[in-house]
C-alpha cells in the first residue's frame, strides 16, 4: 500500500501532459482552419479566373471553344474542391467537440486520481496509527478488555447448549405423548369392543 501511495504521487507529470494535449490539438485545428480559409480563397479566385477565361475564349469564336470547355471543367473541379473544404471544416468542428469531451474526461480522471491518492494516504495513516496503538497495547490489556466479550460468547454457547438439550427433551416428551396416545386409543378401542 505504501508503494502504491508513493507511485500515485508521480501522477503529476502524466496528468500535466494529458491536460496539455487538448490545447495542442486546438492549436493544430486552428492552423488547419487557417489553411482551409486560404484554400477557399484560392478556390474562389480560381472560379473567377476560369469564368473570365471562358468569357475571353468565347469572344474568340470557334477557335476558343475547346478552351471554354477546359475552363468549364476547371470550374467544376473548383466547385468540388470547395465542397471538400466544407467537409474538412465540418470534420474540424466535430474534432473540437471531441476535444472538449476528451478534456472533460481527462479532468474527471485526474480528479479521481487525486481523490484516490488522498484516500489511500488517509488509509495508510489509519493503518500506521493502528499499528502504533497495537505496539503500545499489551496482550494482557487486550485480554482484560475482551473479558466482557468472552463472557458473552460463553453465555451464548451455554444458551445454545441449553436449546439443544431442550429440543432433545421436547422430542422425548413428544415420543412419550405419542406412545401414550397410542395406548389410550388402544384402551378406547378395547372398551368399545367390550361395549358392543
Amino acid at each position: 500500500s505504501q508503494m502504491l501511495v508513493e507511485g500515485n504521487k508521480h501522477f503529476t507529470s502524466p496528468s500535466k501532459y494529458l491536460t496539455e494535449v487538448p490545447e495542442e490539438l486546438r492549436r493544430q485545428n486552428s492552423y488547419y482552419e487557417e489553411v482551409l480559409k486560404q484554400m477557399a480563397e484560392y478556390c474562389k479566385q480560381m472560379s473567377v479566373m476560369t469564368l473570365n477565361a471562358a468569357i475571353e475564349a468565347g469572344r474568340m469564336g470557334e477557335a476558343g471553344m475547346s478552351f471554354v470547355s477546359a475552363s468549364e471543367e476547371v470550374r467544376n473541379l473548383s466547385v468540388a474542391y470547395n465542397g471538400m473544404i466544407q467537409q474538412m471544416r465540418q470534420l474540424l468542428m466535430e474534432s473540437e467537440t471531441k476535444i472538449a469531451l476528451m478534456e472533460e474526461k481527462f479532468q474527471q480522471l485526474i480528479a479521481l486520481l487525486k481523490d484516490n491518492n488522498v484516500a489511500t494516504g488517509k488509509l495508510m495513516k489509519q493503518c500506521n496509527d493502528t499499528a502504533k496503538f497495537i505496539e503500545k497495547t499489551s496482550i494482557h490489556t487486550l485480554s482484560e478488555g475482551m473479558s466482557p466479550f468472552r463472557d458473552q460468547i460463553i453465555g451464548l454457547k451455554n444458551v445454545e447448549e441449553e436449546i439443544v438439550k431442550a429440543e432433545e427433551r421436547n422430542r422425548m416428551q413428544m415420543s412419550d405423548i405419542r406412545e401414550e396416545m397410542v395406548a389410550q386409543q388402544k384402551n378406547e378401542n378395547e372398551i368399545i369392543d367390550l361395549l358392543n
